[in-house]
């Protein structure tokens, strides 16, 4: 969003292309891509005719990133939508992945929660207790005590 408000086509296509790598799965680049279709005008570049093999069982991860570097060069509505198939098709073992990945992370993330609601009547008074016997040493000390050293011998020059 802030390289298409500062209208920086060239960031903007990176973001486009690279975001399929980073996740293959496609809703974050689906998202992405409809934004900015929306907000520029000059996003695509009118394809330079070249033609792109549909015969998926020859596709792989070296014509994958030989796409993606094309892209730098023609950046058209094409090119990135068979990129976009490529991707998701050589790719496809990772966005299975990530989503198996989402699925172990939510259940964690419940019982992390539900362990968390447990613990909450014990753990605000621990924490109170021990942070008010961390800082009192620094409330007996003086000022000076309590100062960087650079900076307590600037304070030390100047007095």
């Amino acid at each position: 969003m802030e390289a298409i408000s500062d209208g920086d086509l060239i960031t903007i296509r990176l973001y486009l292309a690279n975001e399929l790598l980073l996740d293959p799965r496609g809703k974050s680049f689906n998202k992405m891509r409809a934004y900015a279709e929306m907000n520029i005008m000059d996003l695509y570049d009118v394809h330079d005719g070249s033609d792109f093999s549909e015969i998926s069982s020859i596709w792989s991860e070296e014509l994958l990133f030989n796409l993606r570097n094309d892209l730098d060069y023609n950046f058209s509505k094409e090119r990135l939508d068979f990129f976009e198939k490529v991707a998701k098709i050589v790719l496809r073992e990772k966005a299975q992945l990530m989503n198996k990945e989402k699925r172990v992370l939510s259940d964690e993330e419940k019982q992390k929660a539900i362990d968390s609601e447990n613990s909450v009547l014990e753990e605000p008074l621990n924490a109170k207790k021990s942070f008010k016997e961390r800082i009192k040493l620094f409330f007996k000390r003086t000022i000076k005590e309590n100062i960087i050293t650079p900076y307590k011998e600037g304070l030390e020059e100047m007095d």
